[in-house]
């Protein structure tokens, strides 16, 4: 995607918007966007390998127990916080109260821990409370109702995944099916067999301007070329992925938007980025760069927002925000 230029404030050159991140940062900010632009553009062209070490039991998912979200656990885990064989699962704590570490390496050591020794009432970690500080985070929640009041449960990371309370999900708020209704305003559960909690919350009447048209209803997102102005409305597959379409292979011209304005995504933010020019709703946009309406909806990034602006070669329904260089080449210092 050509990227919209700006001046840089140092040396009055012209500069692309990109997230200005720090080279390790963005290098490793990157490889899980181009995970998750796999994951959606070409489903089931990566098969897992086979595990050399299948002796290791795999992380627990919410199929092990779908409506465990009220249920505690009659694991020996319980009893204290005292490590037991086994990644965590849904059934591992009582998570009104608890939280599930496992110890790392290879998370095959669980452990229960209360909740009142959280460190950080804005949540977000990815560490285990003080007691077993040097054991990652396995399951913190498995809804939004189980944290701390104005945070929400957030489905983090892609392999093994945890559930973590935090005051902004990177990716998706977690969610159980077929529980009580816990997802964010605009959003409810779909399932989501990957994920520690089963579910995550997305867009309850998902919708997209598409050129001339709006998608909607069983159509819900677009296909756009921004050279042509051609478009196309579709459903995409049942695991969020794009469907393949001989009729529009991938170019430099084609966009993919599953949003394209905040308001398609309530109580989230509509991002765009990845090899692909792709939009979609998320928690934050740690690896893309915010759509927007207005410079209100842009937040701060190493600095305020400078302005909201569709890119020169189109289209001008798609805007992004715009930042102001604070060192030579965008870097932060």
């Amino acid at each position: 995607m050509h990227p919209i230029q700006h001046k840089d404030p140092t040396h009055g050159s012209l500069w692309p918007v990109r997230i200005p991140l720090a080279l390790p940062v963005l290098l490793a900010l990157s490889a899980g966007w181009l995970v998750a632009c796999a994951k959606k553009v070409s489903p089931g062209a990566v098969e897992q390998a086979n595990s050399a070490t299948s002796a290791a039991p795999s992380p627990g998912r919410a199929s092990d127990a779908p409506r465990a979200q009220s249920r505690a656990s009659k694991s020996a885990a319980d009893t204290g916080n005292a490590a037991v064989l086994g990644p965590c699962t849904p059934t591992s704590c009582n998570y009104e109260n608890q939280a599930c570490c496992e110890s790392e390496p290879d998370r095959t050591e669980r452990a229960c821990v209360p909740k009142s020794a959280m460190p950080d009432p804005r949540g977000g970690s990815q560490r285990c409370y003080p007691m077993r500080e040097q054991d990652w985070m396995g399951i913190e929640c498995l809804s939004s109702a189980q944290c701390p009041t104005g945070l929400r449960c957030c489905n983090a990371g892609f392999e093994p995944g945890i559930t973590v309370c935090s005051a902004e999900c990177q990716d998706r708020e977690a969610c159980v099916p077929d529980g009580s209704a816990t997802c964010h305003p605009g959003s409810h559960c779909k399932p989501t067999p990957d994920t520690r909690s089963g579910g995550s919350c997305v867009v309850a009447s998902p919708g997209v301007e598409c050129g001339q048209r709006r998608c909607s209803g069983n159509a819900p997102a677009c296909r756009y070329n921004r050279k042509t102005g051609r478009s196309k409305c579709l459903a995409l597959n049942s695991d969020g992925s794009w469907p393949d379409d001989p009729a529009w292979p991938p170019s430099d011209d084609l966009l993919l938007l599953e949003c394209a304005s905040p308001k398609d995504c309530p109580g989230e933010r509509c991002c765009i980025g990845g090899p692909l020019a792709m939009s979609l709703c998320t928690g934050s946009c740690t690896t893309g760069i915010d759509v927007c309406d207005t410079v209100e909806d842009c937040p701060a990034f190493v600095g305020p927002p400078v302005g909201c602006e569709s890119d020169p070669e189109g289209p001008a329904f798609l805007k992004y925000c715009r930042y102001r260089s604070h060192t030579p080449g965008g870097l932060p210092p």
